[in-house]
């Protein structure tokens, strides 16, 4: 990460997570998250997101490494002494209580440090709970936060998936951490209610304006909600930077797979005599040495073009509104189909057997074959 505009408020540094059994789950990690930053780590299960998320929360420790807040190592630190509150996926509600008491548990066990002056000027330091009328306070503001006023006698059980979902952040924004952790929270709902906490979020973390670290393997969330994304595998970072950027400019084949939707297409080719190949169709220029790699195109970046260089056999459309999909194979993709999306607009005439494409230059990335890693 190069943007320092902003003052760091977590650095994970050489931050490993070695199991009882050898397994590592997080990799010599170097990090740092921005204050006021919404921030992803993306990646399939088992990649270590979840471990380095507990590990910032205090639910486990590293085997090496440290945590620093603000500049200083917080590793050794306990959860509940460490600013930071987290939203699980399953909630973690209390069932036996209202939306209200579940909101104020934390608080009603919170103590606070209370400053009294004597009449002979004397200071006195006393620690206090919080009053009735401070708790009331902190759990109108939270509720009016997640739109949820007038729940407050609710019980959870009669709540839907999303109304649990935003009692769960309430609780969790109660007690004015400086920073939110979110493992997976929108798992547990359907895919209406998912995009419509995907944009309440957002707007949450504008309206709060304190750091959000957020865990999930769906690319859709990430880059909908995030300022940066952190994409993991094994334990390691593979990328890090806007979500446009990371999709456009994939560092190496793994992080170009795992974003995008439908996925991006590859293809084994070569690099030969200046020209990039996918079978005998030259389809791009370069000034790369000859070469074994694989190429990808995005699905956005087949123009159809009777004279284009790249041959594929025709399967299908598929109508999807604002876009059409054309699904096609090639021999030498990777993926049993290859797809491009086009827009609703575009007028084909009938097809059938061969459909050629040529290819846009923005649209058009190369892999080394060995390394896996980008070269053009």
């Amino acid at each position: 990460m190069t943007n320092t505009t902003k003052e760091k408020i977590i650095e994970l540094v050489d931050l490993t997570r070695e199991f009882e059994d050898g397994m590592v789950a997080v990799d010599n990690v170097n990090l740092y998250v921005r204050k006021g930053e919404f921030i992803t780590f993306l990646g399939p299960s088992g990649c270590g997101k979840t471990t380095t998320l507990r590990m910032i929360a205090g639910f486990d420790k590293p085997s090496s490494g440290k945590i620093l807040l603000n500049g200083k190592d917080i590793s050794e630190l306990p959860p509940n002494k460490r600013p930071i509150n987290t939203v699980f996926q399953r909630y973690a509600l209390f069932p036996h209580l209202n939306v209200y008491d579940n909101i104020a548990y934390g608080l009603k066990l919170k103590r606070v440090k209370a400053t009294y002056k004597k009449p002979n000027g004397e200071i006195v330091e006393k620690i206090e709970k919080l009053t009735r009328a401070e708790i009331n306070q902190k759990v109108e503001k939270a509720l009016k936060m997640v739109d949820l006023e007038g729940f407050e006698k609710r019980s959870v059980s009669t709540l839907s998936g999303g109304q649990q979902q935003r009692v769960a952040i309430a609780r969790a924004i109660v007690n004015e951490p400086k920073i939110l952790l979110l493992d997976e929270p929108l798992g547990a709902l359907d895919l209406k209610m998912r995009k419509d906490m995907q944009l309440e979020l957002k707007e949450m973390h504008r309206k709060l304006g304190i750091t959000f670290i957020y865990v999930t393997h769906d690319q859709e969330e990430a880059l909908t909600m995030s300022d940066t994304i952190v994409v993991m595998k094994d334990g390691v970072i593979h990328q890090v930077g806007k979500p446009q950027e990371v999709y456009d400019n994939p560092r190496n084949l793994f992080v170009a797979r795992f974003l995008g939707t439908p996925p991006i297409n590859v293809f084994s080719g070569r690099i030969s005599d200046g020209k990039i190949y996918i079978g005998d169709a030259a389809i791009y220029d370069t000034e790369l040495p000859d070469a074994e790699v694989y190429v990808g195109i995005r699905p956005e970046g087949f123009v159809v073009d009777g004279d284009g260089p790249l041959a594929c056999q025709f399967s299908n459309i598929e109508v999807m509104g604002r876009d059409v999909s054309i699904v096609a194979t090639h021999k030498e993709s990777h993926a049993p189909i290859v797809r491009a999306i086009l827009p609703s607009d575009v007028r084909l005439a009938d097809v059938s057997g061969e459909i050629r494409f040529s290819v846009k230059r923005d649209k058009l990335l190369v892999f080394d074959k060995v390394s896996e890693e980008r070269i053009f």
